[in-house]
């Protein structure tokens, strides 16, 4: 793995206050606007003409981008996917409006993300003279007639929600230009279900509880259907980005009393989270991709609106996207003691760090202007690299993250082996002269903390990675962590 991308996060952690630049985008003053004609030379030294790409599409998409912004590189697979769908009517157009970025990073850039579609940069189009970016990417809709119909400021939360916001372009009755404030909604048109039949999915054998769909009526509902056998409620808005599945219930729980659900989904990290609600307050979170597993939340006495909910955050692409929610039932008393008393123990610490268990490693820091950037990286000559993360009694293990950026493998960190020492992981180390990078944080749910570091074979080597660092901007010194 080159270095550039092994550091890529680490970077795009840094570059974050640079993703918002300073001017803000007047969207609402440009909307409705004539676009002005430009002309800019791809990749291939192709010349490519807004004027001209107009007389034969009805819609053109321009994202201004960087070649370091993370979220464009999640965006751009969606709109690959989305022109494909639609080439006979939509040309989507990328130009790097960061000025670090060259030619040469363009073809790379294009190369490394299989894109088909013109990519180059917006210096001497005058694009940025006439629309001010403030944040990558920024993405421009103009439509057959030369007009702006909607500016989407950052990236689209995944390739349903970008197509729905191309089609409100194209077809035979635009007649006039069209502006959007948003992207358009998914119309909930899934019928609720039967209220004695959604409880009769979500009933534990012997539990009696009645479930209700969404009482305001807005949210999708929860399915009840049989699959392998299980019979359970389905989420109904399972791989539609923004949008959210509702169902709950109530109960009165006395003292020691917990409720037990089991959970079933296949969702991208983050992209999909089932939630519990207890009296409209969150007490729950399940992340990621789960067979059917045991759940168990306690419950204070008295009488509880209960709340199950899954959020789409980001379109899904898995295959069969789904969240499942079965056997809900109240356990009293003994056999809600037995039942926690059962649970898997996670072990907790009084810091929230990472510890290197190779006995020739040494932990470094990254400086910036002399004070500690909270960044790691270490200096690791073996074979194979063997750390431990230990975390707080309020890190939430089903929800926290650890991701392996050189093998692409994310993990919820109660997926590690875990002991006394905290949580265990093994890795192959780099090549020698490369690096690896990995991280362990919260996600946007919880509070807590974030490790990132990067593994080098070579100390001498750790000059090469902060010279990456200058080519984005950042002037960074290194020392290691026992001597600060």
């Amino acid at each position: 793995m080159k270095r550039i991308a092994a550091v890529f996060w680490v970077v795009l952690w840094l570059s974050a206050a640079a993703c918002a630049l300073a001017q803000p985008l007047a969207a609402e003053e440009t909307t409705g606007m004539p676009f002005p004609d430009f002309t800019f030379t791809d990749t291939q030294g192709q010349a490519v003409t807004l004027s001209k790409l107009l007389e034969e599409k009805e819609l053109v998409v321009i994202s201004l981008f960087a070649s370091w912004c993370g979220p464009c590189r999640i965006e751009f697979p969606d709109m690959e996917e989305v022109q494909a769908r639609y080439a006979d009517q939509l040309a989507v157009l990328g130009l790097s409006a960061y000025p670090g970025d060259s030619m040469d990073v363009m073809t790379a850039y294009k190369q490394e993300m299989n894109l088909s579609f013109p990519i180059g940069l917006e210096k001497g189009t005058g694009i940025s003279d006439f629309i001010q970016i403030r944040a990558y990417p920024t993405n421009v809709f103009i439509d057959r007639f030369g007009n702006i119909g909607y500016v989407q400021v950052g990236a689209f939360p995944g390739a349903d929600a970008f197509e729905r916001t191309v089609r409100a372009f194209l077809g035979e009755d635009y007649t006039k230009t069209v502006t959007l404030s948003g992207i358009p909604e998914i119309p909930m048109d899934v019928p609720y279900p039967d209220e004695a039949e959604l409880s009769a999915a979500l009933n534990a054998e012997g539990s009696s509880l009645s479930f209700a769909n969404d009482p305001e009526g807005k949210a999708f509902p929860f399915i009840p259907e049989k699959r392998g056998g299980k019979r359970a409620a389905f989420a109904g808005n399972a791989g539609l980005s923004q949008t959210n599945s509702i169902f709950s219930t109530t109960v009165n729980a006395a003292e020691g009393d917990v409720l037990s659900y089991e959970i079933a989904g296949n969702a991208g990290f983050i992209t999909g989270i089932l939630g519990v609600a207890v009296d409209g307050e969150d007490r729950a979170y399940y992340i990621g991709r789960h067979d059917w597993t045991a759940c168990l939340l306690p419950l204070e006495p008295g009488e509880h609106t209960v709340t199950f909910y899954y959020l789409q955050a980001r379109g899904e692409t898995a295959q069969d996207p789904f969240a499942a929610v079965a056997d809900v039932q109240l356990l009293s008393s003994n056999a809600a003691a037995k039942a926690l008393s059962a649970q898997p123990a996670h072990p907790v610490s009084d810091t929230f760090s990472l510890h290197l268990l190779n006995e020739n490693a040494r932990l470094g820091a990254l400086l910036s202007d002399g004070q500690d950037t909270g960044l790691r990286f270490a200096v690791v000559t073996d074979d194979e690299l063997r750390f431990s993360v230990t975390a707080t009694e309020d890190i939430d293990p089903e929800t926290t993250l650890f991701e392996n950026t050189s093998t692409g493998e994310i993990l919820r960190l109660n997926e590690l082996t875990a002991d006394t020492d905290g949580y265990l992981y093994t890795c192959a180390n780099t090549e020698a002269g490369s690096a690896l990078t990995l991280y362990c944080s919260s996600n946007c749910l919880t509070s807590g903390n974030v490790l990132f570091f990067s593994c080098i074979r070579d100390e001498a080597d750790v000059g090469s990675v902060l010279a990456l660092f200058r080519e984005q901007g950042f002037d960074l010194t290194w020392a290691y962590e026992d001597a600060l």
